[in-house]
């Protein structure tokens, strides 16, 4: 869908920088990671924050699978 086509650039470009605790358990996406890409994105994106919530959720839905 085209209204989650920034989401789904900033999460593909930040995916691999999360917070880890414990044992080396993801926990959840680097969010000042995200906050910088958003901020580089051509053009801008105009809602950060429904953009941030995007971004974690795919973050939190491909860790969900994952276990």
């Amino acid at each position: 869908m085209p209204e989650n086509r920034e989401a789904l650039e900033v999460y593909m470009m930040t995916r691999s920088q999360f917070v880890i605790v414990g044992m080396g358990q993801p926990v959840d996406i680097s969010i000042p990671a995200v906050c910088d890409v958003m901020d580089r994105y051509p053009g801008g994106i105009k809602n950060q924050w429904e953009c941030l919530k995007k971004v974690r959720h795919a973050f939190h839905e491909r860790n969900q699978r994952e276990e």
